[in-house]
C-alpha cells in the first residue's frame, strides 16, 4: 500500500517540465527511462509503432516530444491539449526568454515536416483565461499543420506530410469526450486510413 501522502512534497514544477517547448522532457523519457523498460521487455525501434499522448499539459509535453524525437514516436494523441502560454517565462537576469505553446502554430508553419501522425481533440468550452483560448489554440495547431501540408505540396517538396485528423466537440476542460474517443483514435493511428 502507497501512503497517502506519496509525492505530496513535490514542488509542482509542472509548467516547466509539460508546458516547456525544450526537449527536456523528450531526453529524461527517451535517453533514461526508455532504456530502463528496454531492459525488461522488447520493444520495437520503429518510431511508427510509438504513441505518445496525454490531455491538457500532457498534450503539449506529448507534442513536443515527437516534434523534438519523431525517430521514436511517430504517433501522437492530443486532448484538449494546452498549445497557450503556460509554459511562457519572460527573460531575467539569470535565464533567457522561455516560449509558450502558443508559439506551436509559427514553429509548425516555418520548420520542416516531421513524419508524425496526430491526433487533434478539444471542445468549444474549454479554458479560456490569461494564459490564451484553449479551443482557438487546438484550431491553430489544426490550421497550422494543413497549411505546412498544402505549402510543401504547392512548392513540390519532397518528405513527410503531416498525417492529421481531428474531433471538436462542445465540452469543457475535462478528458470525458477524449476518453470517449479513445478507442477510435487508437484505431485510426495503426490504420492505413488517411488524414484531413
Amino acid at each position: 500500500r502507497y501512503p497517502d501522502d506519496l509525492g505530496m512534497g513535490n514542488p509542482d514544477h509542472r509548467a516547466q517540465e509539460y508546458d516547456a517547448l525544450d526537449d527536456r522532457y523528450a531526453r529524461m523519457l527517451i535517453d533514461e527511462l526508455l532504456p530502463l523498460v528496454r531492459r525488461r521487455y522488447r520493444i520495437s525501434d520503429d518510431p511508427a509503432q510509438h504513441a505518445i499522448g496525454g490531455t491538457s499539459s500532457g498534450a503539449i509535453c506529448a507534442f513536443t516530444v515527437a516534434w523534438h524525437r519523431p525517430e521514436v514516436f511517430g504517433k501522437v494523441i492530443s486532448m484538449i491539449g494546452s498549445y497557450v502560454s503556460i509554459g511562457y517565462q519572460p527573460a531575467t537576469d539569470e535565464r533567457p526568454l522561455r516560449p509558450g505553446g502558443d508559439l506551436y502554430p509559427t514553429l509548425i508553419r516555418k520548420s520542416p515536416i516531421r513524419p508524425l501522425r496526430i491526433f487533434l481533440q478539444d471542445g468549444s468550452n474549454d479554458l479560456d483565461n490569461e494564459h490564451g483560448h484553449w479551443f482557438l489554440a487546438n484550431q491553430q495547431m489544426l490550421a497550422a499543420l494543413k497549411w505546412a501540408n498544402a505549402n510543401a505540396d504547392r512548392l513540390g517538396m519532397p518528405g513527410p506530410r503531416y498525417q492529421v485528423r481531428h474531433v471538436w466537440g462542445e465540452g469543457a476542460h475535462s478528458d470525458e469526450h477524449g476518453g470517449a474517443l479513445l478507442p477510435d483514435i487508437l484505431r485510426w493511428l495503426w490504420s492505413e486510413e488517411g488524414t484531413e
